[in-house]
């Protein structure tokens, strides 16, 4: 296994420093470096789920928390709200009460009103969910509801002043239960991971046996997907490297990653070529 570790290592950083490296690369059979991409993959996983653990939710719970204390605010003082047999009622509310999106979820692309509680047990068309007595409708859908005996187990009663404990219950647990779910979710996210960034390299191989065309270079396909699978996974890896340090950046660093590092390989590959006279 160390020695495993190490000549992922080794190859790793040789695929990200000497250009001359790809020369042996060619020399190499394909697997080999169908694992080294592989493996690579599996590591800008693994830091990506960190990346969502460490920034991501808590940066979504945080603004979970702030718009709730802002939709919150809009109620009155005097709102009391009932659940008994499976049926929401409330007092202290002309209905239908609206609520205004707080400018976190309009700045996310919420619409202007978030919810309305009514009266009438259908959706409505004005707000993104809908609260009715006896379930909740979104996106103005009849059919887009989930009845409330899916969301309690029990009865219960709350006050206005009540709600801001509730919100924080419910956020506490999902902030304790968020990295078993993101453990469990793993495995998809290495097959998706795995999925999209092999259709990229797919794709950018069509652009490198056309930049080794113009360098008079002639390398098989498969050779050129190989040289490939060592430059993505350069690049996923590059990319994931300033989100580790919880800086986002509108742009993916993977793509400009790859093209650098295949232009360095083909001169390379390129100046060990016989020159025709």
């Amino acid at each position: 296994m160390i020695r495993k570790l190490r000549t992922y290592i080794r190859t790793l950083i040789k695929s990200a420093s000497e250009p001359s490296y790809y020369r042996e690369v060619l020399q190499a059979k394909v697997w080999f470096s169908v694992q080294f991409f592989l493996v690579s993959v599996v590591l800008a996983t693994i830091g990506l789920i960190i990346v969502l653990r460490l920034y991501d939710v808590p940066m979504m719970l945080s603004t979970t928390k702030t718009s709730a204390s802002d939709i919150i605010a809009q109620l009155p003082d005097t709102t009391f709200f009932s659940y008994t047999n499976n049926t929401l009622t409330t007092q202290g509310l002309t209905l239908p009460f609206t609520f205004t999106s707080p400018s976190e979820l309009t700045n996310l692309g919420a619409p202007k009103n978030i919810a309305v509680i009514t009266s009438e047990d259908h959706a409505q068309s004005s707000a993104l969910f809908t609260i009715t007595p006896h379930a909740i409708y979104a996106d103005g859908d009849d059919t887009e509801k989930m009845t409330y005996d899916t969301i309690f187990d029990s009865n219960w009663s709350a006050k206005k002043s009540d709600l801001p404990w509730f919100v924080n219950q419910n956020i506490e647990q999902v902030r304790q239960s968020s990295t078993a779910a993101l453990l469990v979710f793993s495995p998809f996210l290495f097959i998706i991971q795995l999925l999209v960034t092999g259709f990229i390299l797919f794709f950018f191989t069509f652009f490198a046996s056309l930049l080794a065309w113009v360098l008079g270079i002639k390398l098989p396909f498969i050779k050129l997907i190989q040289l490939g699978l060592h430059a993505m996974s350069i690049g996923i890896l590059i990319d994931l490297v300033p989100q580790l340090f919880g800086v986002h950046t509108s742009i993916s660093l993977t793509g400009p990653a790859y093209i650098g590092i295949m232009l360095l390989a083909f001169f390379s590959i390129r100046s060990k070529q016989p020159q025709k006279h």
